[in-house]
């Protein structure tokens, strides 16, 4: 599970569930803005020294070109924490050469925890903290014994912030996912759902297969034997198609007793094998209806919405052609033969 912190590995990877990554450097611009603004503002109520001026456009300059960078590269815990480390560089200079805004601007470094633990494991705090004290000394350089436990108070408010955000935000998130899997999820067969299904074609790529499964004659079983055995039906069909897809591909009920398999990388011929392996067993369990099936391929230039409508139309063809059977959809001229390596729904082991 990917947490809103990037709190886990740091997987520099994008996908569907990065936008917690996105949401970090937006707000890690927002860090830098805020300190460079509070810095100005109190160079320009207190101080306005030359040499403070020149150390104000020296951290500023680096700050931009980092905050450029920000938008052109992909999110990382390391472009990530660049934010509150550059915060804290720049307070550091100020305080090192102007007396008369440093104390003003000691409340900044806190700041830069608050974002640590909104964004970052609670380890990258830990590691701030020496910096934290460096920008402190920098900023409050009288280290009597009063200071000394002035700054193990910081320090402790630092950390325990950090913690305190980092929880909550792991909670928020574990929620935030749980209720995506619960609306992308079918009550009935715990299978993926319409949703979750528009969610994955959006990344298909050419190349990828899909196939709808249909019951035969399902409603006759509803007829004569009520619902509930009905539901049973759909339960143990989704559940053999969830084996032999496994974590390699996707099933989701497409409505009532539709099902659609999303294939991934996967010739027509190598599905087709696929779903009569399905029906062997199926036939093999004593199910009293049969399943008809429909293939078709994710071309290059065409959306994944025009293979489903082409699954679709090939599952109607078997259905004319008298169920309990699998048609595939003519393939475009041109179209390469199945791959000579057998995918990996193929393999003798079983999907996981």
């Amino acid at each position: 599970m990917r947490l809103v912190t990037l709190q886990l590995e740091g997987d520099p990877g994008m996908g569907a569930d990065d936008r917690p990554r996105y949401l970090a450097m937006v707000y890690g611009r927002v860090l830098t803005a805020v300190t460079g603004t509070i810095v100005l503002l109190a160079y320009v109520l207190f101080d306005r020294d030359a040499t403070t001026l020149r150390t104000l456009v020296a951290v500023a300059l680096p700050q931009l070109a980092f905050v450029a960078l920000s938008f052109r590269a992909r999110p990382h815990p390391w472009l990530v924490a660049g934010f509150p480390v550059g915060a804290l560089g720049g307070l550091t200079s100020v305080g090192l050469t102007s007396d008369a805004v440093s104390t003003a601007l000691l409340g900044l470094v806190g700041l830069t925890f608050v974002y640590t633990g909104l964004f970052l494991p609670f380890g990258w705090s830990l590691g701030l903290v020496p910096l934290g004290w460096s920008t402190y000394l920098a900023l409050l350089p009288v280290l009597d014994g009063p200071g000394v436990m002035r700054l193990l108070t910081y320090t402790a408010v630092w950390l325990a912030t950090a913690s305190a955000l980092r929880f909550a935000s792991r909670i928020a998130l574990r929620h935030e996912l749980a209720l995506r899997a619960a609306a992308e999820t079918d009550a009935l067969t715990h299978v993926g759902n319409r949703r979750a299904l528009d969610a994955q074609l959006a990344g298909q790529t050419p190349g990828d297969c899909l196939v709808i499964c249909d019951l035969d004659h399902f409603k006759l079983v509803n007829d004569r034997h009520g619902h509930v055995v009905g539901d049973q039906v759909l339960v143990a069909f989704a559940r053999l198609l969830d084996e032999h897809v496994g974590r390699r591909g996707m099933v989701v009920r497409f409505g009532g007793e539709e099902f659609v398999l999303v294939l991934p990388q996967t010739h027509p011929s190598d599905a087709v094998r696929l779903v009569e392996r399905v029906r062997e067993q199926w036939r093999a369990s004593g199910a009293e209806t049969t399943f008809s099936a429909g293939v078709a391929v994710i071309h290059a230039g065409t959306p994944p919405a025009t293979a489903l409508a082409s699954a679709d139309i090939a599952l109607y063809a078997a259905k004319r052609g008298g169920r309990d059977r699998t048609a595939v959809e003519p393939a475009p001229p041109g179209t390469p033969g199945p791959p000579s390596q057998r995918p990996s729904w193929e393999a003798d082991e079983p999907a996981l």
